[in-house]
């Protein structure tokens, strides 16, 4: 028995969505239940022609073209209209019929359809479409009206299918442009890991010269890619590169190890067991298990914390959102017998008290505070305050960028404590490190005798 026709003009539209796809049926509900209309449910012709004996009260009835029956069968949605309108045809029911395939759009109409959707759906155009529908009563367009509306609606479907090929083009160029990152990302990768694995990339090592002892007392560790035909890259070249392809992490810990060992080999072959500065960047700081893999890179070189010098940026260490877990990694680093140097002082703006508290073992004066300070008496006032604010926490001062020896006069008038640049010696291999070594110890042993 059909429920009555309940209410007035006044009373909501109801629409009833056949669907088989359930994903597909809740998002027509929704569209529906927005527009405050009622929405019943069919995932098939069985079940909709069901629910029309169930609901006189039904107006408009959107169905899928491609219907798959509970019992598995496969249907056509469009014998929904041609049942429907044969067996409730003394009734004002409306159909609106959807496809992916446009090609239907002719027999929809021929069959009593009022309107048809191409897949995927417009939310706009299905209100759109249903409030036609309803307008309708369940009258069925003329020859001349389906002519019309046929035409009209062949070019927007036109115009629709070309803003999804467009659409559908713009998305393929992006898949197409990101597969392009992504292979260009893993083969840098694979270069970066390839260069590890051949031993192209390395540490070298520039001296650190001990004014007060004329003596090496240390090395700092400089990456260096060297290509098959001989070739250098500096750090500059290729650390962009690892960053960009995920793998510096990767670099960093392995380089890391390969400068322990060396030193390692150093204090084996007689050198006075000379410090090895590592750089380090605030990224690598803030990571929480900086401090332990140290510790465990430390301890499998056979070497101990004093040895290991934590060079890091004076703006690394003080800015940034991470600042607070870098500043706690330094802590603890210094306090497990790490040296602690703070690079390129004299460009941030590090603190006295801060300084203090991490217990900083050495500054680090940046190259651009001594490049020819010896002639430059402007110049001098401010190296000369850098070292005596360095030295006022308790640090020792290194200058860094040495190229002449009136330079290095001056900084041990003015009680700088080690000096590096080219003009004690560029970064080397570590055999020609290990053989230059020998070669100033053995200069000053004659010097001496």
């Amino acid at each position: 028995m059909a429920h009555p026709i309940i209410g007035d003009q006044s009373s909501p539209l109801t629409v009833l969505l056949v669907d088989d796809d359930a994903e597909a049926l809740d998002e027509l509900v929704e569209v529906i239940e927005m527009e405050d209309w009622i929405a019943l449910r069919a995932s098939g012709i069985e079940q909709a022609l069901i629910k029309l004996d169930q609901y006189s009260e039904i107006q408009v009835v959107v169905t899928d073209v491609n219907l798959v029956e509970t019992s598995g069968q496969v249907s056509n949605g469009l014998k929904l209209v041609e049942q429907a309108h044969s067996r409730f045809g003394d009734r004002p029911i409306s159909f609106v019929v959807l496809s992916g395939d446009p090609s239907f759009v002719s027999s929809s109409l021929q069959i009593g359809a009022v309107d048809f959707l191409t897949k995927p759906l417009d939310p706009d155009e299905l209100v759109k479409a249903v409030k036609d529908a309803e307008a309708f009563k369940g009258r069925v367009r003329t020859p001349s009206e389906m002519s019309e509306f046929l035409m009209q609606k062949v070019t927007r479907t036109t115009a629709s299918l070309k803003k999804v090929n467009s659409d559908l083009v713009a998305r393929e160029n992006e898949m197409f442009e990101a597969k392009q990152i992504a292979d260009e990302r893993e083969k840098l990768a694979s270069s970066i890991r390839h260069a590890l694995e051949s031993g192209f990339i390395l540490p070298w090592f520039q001296p650190q010269l001990d004014l007060r002892h004329n003596r090496i007392c240390g090395f700092e560790a400089l990456a260096r890619w060297i290509e098959p035909d001989g070739t250098t890259r500096t750090p500059l070249e290729f650390l962009g590169m690892a960053k960009e392809s995920g793998t510096l992490a990767e670099l960093d810990c392995a380089l890391r190890v390969m400068a322990m060992r060396t030193l390692r080999s150093f204090h084996e072959n007689g050198l006075q067991e000379p410090m090895l500065g590592l750089n380090f960047t605030a990224m690598q700081l803030a990571r929480p298990d900086i401090v332990e893999q140290l510790l465990s890179e430390v301890s499998e070189a056979g070497l101990e914390p004093r040895w290991i010098g934590i060079e890091v940026l004076e703006t690394a260490m003080l800015d940034g959102a991470d600042s607070a877990r870098i500043f706690g990694n330094i802590k603890r680093l210094s306090e497990l017998g790490f040296s602690i140097e703070l690079d390129d002082f004299g460009t941030g703006h590090a603190s006295l008290s801060s300084l203090r508290e991490l217990a900083v073992n050495r500054v680090k004066i940046d190259r651009s505070f001594i490049d020819d300070v010896h002639k430059d008496e402007s110049l001098q006032k401010f190296t000369r305050t850098l070292i005596m604010l360095a030295k006022s926490t308790g640090a020792e001062v290194l200058a860094e960028g040495v190229e002449c020896k009136q330079d290095i006069a001056w900084l041990r008038s003015e009680g700088c404590d080690v000096v590096q640049g080219y003009y004690i010696a560029k970064a080397m291999p570590s055999e020609e490190a290990l053989a230059w070594s020998y070669s100033f110890v053995k200069q000053k042993t004659e010097e001496v005798a």
